[in-house]
C-alpha cells in the first residue's frame, strides 16, 4: 500500500529516514548528523499541504519513502522537486522504488500548475539512475562534486521529467 505520510506517521517516518542517512550516506545531500540535530523538524515535513507530501511504501511496515515538493517563488512556481527517495534494503528487488516513483509523479500531476519534476542522483547510484531513467527522466546537466562525504567527493546529475500540462494532449 502507497499512500500520504501524515502526523501520525512520524515515528516510522522518523525511523526510516534516520536509517536511509546512515546506512546509504552517499545517496543523500542532507547527512545523518543534521537530521539527529533537527529531529524535531520531522513532523513539519509531514504537514499535510497541497503541493507538497511524502509518501510511504507499506509491506506492511514502512518500507521506503519519497518526498516532493514545489518551488516556493513565483517563477519557480511551476517545478517542484523529488527528495529523499529511499527503501529499505530487504524490500529491493520487489519494484517497491517503481512504484513509490511512479505514485509521486502521480501524485504531482494531481497539482495545479505543477509542469516539470526535478531530482538528483549520485552518478554512481546505477540502480536509482536507472529507475528515474526508465521512468521518463532525463539529464539535463551534472554537478561535479556536489557532495562531500568525508574526504569524497560525489558528482551528481540532475534530472527533470516534463508533466503534460492539463488540458493538453
Amino acid at each position: 500500500m502507497i499512500r500520504r505520510l501524515g502526523e501520525g506517521d512520524v515515528e516510522e517516518f522518523t525511523r526510516i529516514r534516520g536509517e536511509a542517512l546512515r546506512l546509504e550516506p552517499h545517496s543523500f545531500g542532507s547527512s545523518y548528523e543534521e537530521f539527529e540535530q533537527n529531529i524535531h523538524e520531522m513532523k513539519n515535513r509531514l504537514k499535510a499541504e497541497p503541493d507538497s507530501f511524502v509518501l510511504g511504501c507499506f509491506a506492511p511496515q514502512l518500507a521506503g519513502i519519497v518526498g516532493f515538493m514545489r518551488h516556493r517563488n513565483l517563477k519557480n512556481r511551476h517545478k517542484g522537486f523529488i527528495w529523499g527517495m529511499y527503501v529499505r534494503a530487504d524490500h529491493r528487488g520487489h519494484r517497491l522504488g517503481r512504484r513509490l516513483m511512479a505514485a509521486a509523479i502521480s501524485e504531482c500531476r494531481t497539482i495545479g500548475g505543477i509542469e516539470e519534476i526535478t531530482l538528483t542522483v549520485v552518478t554512481s547510484n546505477e540502480a536509482a539512475r536507472q529507475l528515474y531513467l526508465s521512468l521518463g527522466f532525463t539529464i539535463y546537466g551534472v554537478e561535479k562534486r556536489a557532495l562531500k562525504v568525508g574526504a569524497t567527493y560525489l558528482d551528481e546529475e540532475l534530472m527533470c521529467l516534463a508533466l503534460q500540462p492539463a488540458g493538453q494532449k
